[in-house]
């Protein structure tokens, strides 16, 4: 409704009782303007609401990065179940259904709706920012994905909760908005929520102009009748679909590849199924473009460029050359579209390794960012930090002899052909992890057949122009992870090496294949589906060492493991490179990036974290009169057992994000990433009791990297060595605590807002493509 005048008026907002008494009324002044959602009221639910209210973990599936998310509301359907026995309906926004009242008639309820007439509102979304206004202090443990949340569907329900949690208002844990903030929404919600009108809602769907002609040339490229554009499009749409594409343009905008059951030119209707490969019950699909309006955020944004670079080299890799077999399309059958070796096998290996080579980095992020990996069970299959290189394509002996692949192709069946819902007992005897098993054993006598010299450093991908990186750094995060393109940290404990069996399994298991709404079976299946594609990768990085070294290598990585228990076999295949020292992972890996990749690509080691074969740490410095100087001191950091890294072992303490303000104004944003060491990933569960924290480490990053931040510290110039010496010599004691206080800022601070706004503008800055909104989910959760 529109407001006359300048007249300000109280608005008494409805909010629930408290110990059976109602809370005095919030009276607030709100504009007597119509309020505009998107240039208003989004920007200020992206900045103080979206960012935990974002993705397939946002409390009680609320997601308000769009208003088709505000407007479809909140369920007590939880995504992420452990103990679900039958796999669930998807809740996909966007996907699964079209309309308020289909989301209604799956479960959501309005956060928006008032139950009041006139100028009022009682909307949850009202009551939780009101409560927060009344009771804005934070207090105690806040974990918003674990928590009793409740998921409240009513006022009477959210009073319940409220008087059960005084201190639980929104945002959670945090801050109040500010007053104005506050009025704004209200207003907003007062005048009924509404949304972008139809001209700004065809703006923000309608692709721009230079974006709409790309368009128009790559949906004419992937919609040709001619069975290899049908099975080239299909093969890119099935390892392409997470991704948020930017086409060679000068515009800022993202699409989506979909799979639509009307031709380019229209409205896209369309194809909604639980997996990329899964039947799309139609006879003719087209591959269309939709663009992406909801807000971006890290967690999920995988950039893929399509500009003209990207359309020749797959007219090269897939087009030009000649084909296995005469081109033909291949059905939906279960089986056979869930083993991408089968349903593509007449496209030449090379044609297809040389691809997921050239988007590696995206390939690994999926598997990091995407939906299997969300919490701690998903992510204990992988150590805490390790780098990941390649088999060069003229080097992998199934790109040479494609026949390998056809010949052991059962060998290569994936948990995913068994679909969403899998017995628990399948699952812990399952025939996949036994095939998995046999390949790999077939997989070293083969290469130990062919490779009587065994494989030399050039066997190792170099990359090329075309290539995202050849050498990948992943950091796990406890319950997130995060890849990065090069070399970060000091030598990892593990290095794996990947051949495209291994690459093409690792993602259509855990990202093609997954279900996030899959039951516990199907889950564990996947889950310990991908205890073997480690075990591979890693013993491929073995290949490369000296025969008598493997197994001791091996088992320290798997300390009070019997490698026989995790089928490790080591490869009969000789060592071709001559090692000179009693270090031979170290010398190989410098060996690999001083001689072999840095001339192709620029990649080196990280001139912070990275200890050089014979260095030593050193001590931190008595003055600071330079740049080296504090370079000196994030390296003696950096080493295994400082004192904070191994005191500071909370499980919500992984990624914390620095701000040093110089004297200049230039001021530094960086990220500390904490290391811890496992005696081994062998199993599931009881992971505390495979940690060493003597073994810890900080990694010291002059980026922001990562989702999840679990803490925001804030330093000057001139305070830098105290906080320098106070990480060196932590001790926990009360002066410690005081003084680690004063640098870092805690979810319950008065500057939080601030702080998260600064690190957030300066991600914006730092990766004007890549960037997106951070999640607070995480962030370290006890509030005082």
């Amino acid at each position: 409704m529109r407001f006359l005048g300048a007249i300000l008026i109280s608005v008494v907002i409805l909010i629930a009782g408290c110990v059976s008494k109602a809370l005095p009324p919030v009276v607030v002044n709100i504009p007597d303007r119509a309020i505009d959602y998107q240039s208003e009221v989004k920007p200020l639910l992206d900045k103080r609401c979206v960012v935990c209210h974002s993705c397939y973990n946002s409390p009680c599936q609320l997601k308000l990065s769009s208003f088709e998310g505000t407007d479809r509301g909140a369920t007590k359907k939880a995504i992420y179940n452990a103990e679900r026995l039958k796999s669930m309906d998807p809740t996909r926004l966007f996907i699964d259904a079209a309309s308020t009242d289909e989301w209604r008639e799956k479960g959501f309820v309005s956060v928006t709706d008032s139950t009041v007439s006139g100028n009022a509102n009682d909307s949850i979304m009202i009551q939780l920012l009101s409560h927060k206004m009344k009771n804005p202090r934070s207090e105690g443990a806040y974990r918003p994905e674990a928590d009793d949340l409740t998921c409240s569907e009513d006022r009477e329900e959210l009073g319940s909760y409220l008087e059960k949690h005084p201190n639980r208002g929104m945002p959670f844990g945090f801050p109040p908005l500010q007053q104005e903030e506050f009025e704004l929404i209200a207003g907003w919600l007062v005048q009924g929520a509404k949304g972008p009108d139809s001209d700004q809602q065809k703006m923000l769907e309608t692709p721009l102009p230079d974006d709409a002609k790309a368009i128009e040339q790559w949906e004419n490229l992937l919609n040709q009748d001619e069975a290899k554009h049908a099975m080239t499009a299909r093969y890119l749409y099935e390892h392409l679909f997470l991704a948020h594409i930017k086409f060679g343009t000068s515009t800022n905008e993202f699409y989506e590849l979909v799979r639509s059951k009307t031709a380019p030119g229209g409205p896209i209707d369309l194809v909604a199924t639980v997996r990329p490969y899964d039947d799309p019950g139609v006879d003719r699909i087209y591959y269309r473009f939709r663009k992406i309006h909801s807000t971006i955020v890290v967690k999920t944004h995988m950039v893929v460029s399509f500009d003209d670079t990207m359309m020749q080299r797959v007219k090269e890799l897939f087009l030009e050359p000649e084909w296995l077999q005469s081109p033909h399309q291949v059905g939906y059958d279960p089986k056979i579209s869930a083993n991408p070796f089968v349903a593509f096998e007449q496209i030449p290996p090379r044609s297809r390794y040389q691809f997921l080579l050239d988007h590696a980095h995206y390939m690994i992020m999926t598997f990091i960012h995407g939906p299997v990996c969300k919490g701690q069970i998903a992510l204990n299959v992988i150590d805490d930090h390790f780098w990941v290189m390649f088999i060069d394509p003229d080097h992998d002996l199934s790109v040479s002899y494609p026949g390998f692949l056809k010949l052991h192709s059962d060998k290569l069946r994936m948990p995913i052909e068994d679909g969403s819902n899998v017995r628990l007992f399948s699952a812990l005897t399952d025939e996949h992890r036994k095939a998995e098993v046999e390949f790999y054993r077939t997989r070293q006598d083969y290469y130990a057949a062919l490779n009587y010299a065994g494989l030399g450093y050039d066997a190792i991908w170099k990359g090329n122009v075309a290539s995202d990186a050849p050498l990948l750094t992943i950091y796990r995060h406890f319950d997130s992870a995060s890849v990065h393109k090069g070399t970060l940290g000091n030598l990892p404990k593990t290095l794996w090496v990947v051949d495209y069996p291994l690459l093409e399994r690792i993602y259509y298991a855990l990202v093609a294949g997954f279900d996030i709404y899959g039951n516990a079976g199907h889950q564990l299946a996947i889950r310990l589906y991908m205890d073997g594609l480690r075990v591979e990768g890693e013993s491929y990085f073995l290949d490369f060492m000296p025969p008598d070294s493997r197994r001791q290598m091996m088992q320290s990585w798997y300390l009070g493991i019997d490698l026989e228990d995790i089928h490790f076999d080591p490869s009969p295949l000789p060592a071709k490179v001559t090692f000179v020292t009693d270090d031979p992972k170290r010398e190989f890996v410098e060996h690999i990036i001083n001689n072999h990749l840095n001339p192709v690509t620029g990649i080196s080691f990280d001139r912070i974290n990275y200890l050089r074969g014979g260095g030593a740490y050193p001590d931190l410095p008595e003055t600071y009169s330079s740049r080296d100087d504090y370079l000196r001191a994030f390296r003696s950091l950096s080493q295994p057992g400082t004192p904070f890294a191994a005191i500071v072992n909370d499980h919500n303490a992984n990624i914390a994000y620095l701000r040093i303000r110089l004297k200049n104004g230039a001021d530094i944003a960086g990220s500390m990433v904490l290391n811890r060491w496992h005696d081994n990933v062998a199993f599931l569960l009881k992971e505390d009791a495979r940690l060493d924290s003597s073994k810890d480490s900080i990694d010291f990053i002059p980026a922001l990297i990562g989702s999840y931040p679990n803490y925001f510290f804030d330093v000057s110039e001139e305070e830098l060595p105290d906080f320098l010496d106070l990480l060196a010599n932590f001790d926990k004691g009360q002066d410690d605590v005081n003084r680690l206080n004063k640098y870092g800022i805690n979810r319950a601070d008065d500057r939080f807002w601030e702080t998260y706004d600064w690190f957030q503008a300066r991600l914006f800055i730092d990766e004007p493509v890549n960037g997106g909104l951070f999640d607070l989910n995480r962030y370290y959760y006890t509030a005082k």
